[in-house]
């Protein structure tokens, strides 16, 4: 089962002032935060956090019937630099010695909205991805350097009134997919069609 939710920074005045509400942050979580300099990748880390581990506290009562304090789990990144969940809460029961939960998860920010999508992973083979993108005009070069001729040739193609939504498209599952596959943006977006 897939579950994912939506937020805006909006709906909590802590978020929106760039603050982590009570309770969220692990202690290493908050070393995180408080290393990111500008004030727009803190707000747009703490929306992905508080909206990661509010889906991740939806799917422990809907699974465990146990409903975990935020802080008791925490968002990390593996090696590929794909977001994990972890905790060390008995409760939880984390796979390994650094607490890694049987989750897949995927994070997405766009204009003060977080989109998360998560997944069970017992078998340790799940991945997912997500992408949530406001559709808007790009710049003249966007599509030449992301998009591969077929692509590119379809959106020449398309009517003028669906270019926007069609590159706002193409682009979020290229994005999505790059985050199922772990490669995320390190590889070149063009490897994707």
């Amino acid at each position: 089962m897939i579950r994912w939710r939506v937020q805006n920074s909006v709906d909590h005045p802590d978020l929106a002032a760039g603050r982590p509400p009570a309770g969220l942050l692990t202690a290493q979580e908050q070393r995180q935060y408080d290393g990111y300099l500008s004030p727009r990748r803190r707000r747009d880390w703490l929306l992905g956090r508080w909206t990661a581990k509010q889906l991740a506290q939806a799917h422990f009562l809907a699974a465990e019937g146990f409903r975990p304090d935020l802080d008791s789990f925490a968002i990390a990144y593996a090696p590929s630099g794909a977001p994990i969940l972890t905790s060390h809460h008995p409760a939880l029961r984390g796979d390994d010695n650094n607490g890694r939960l049987p989750l897949a998860l995927a994070i997405s920010h766009s204009s003060g909205y977080a989109f998360c999508a998560l997944s069970g992973n017992s078998a340790g083979n799940v991945r997912i991805g997500a992408d949530i993108e406001i559709v808007e005009a790009r710049p003249s070069t966007f599509v030449e350097d992301f998009f591969t001729a077929s692509e590119q040739a379809r959106l020449h193609a398309a009517p003028r009134a669906m270019r926007e939504l069609l590159i706002t498209a193409t682009w979020s599952v290229k994005e999505a997919a790059l985050k199922a596959t772990q490669y995320g943006l390190r590889t070149d977006p063009r490897g994707v069609e």
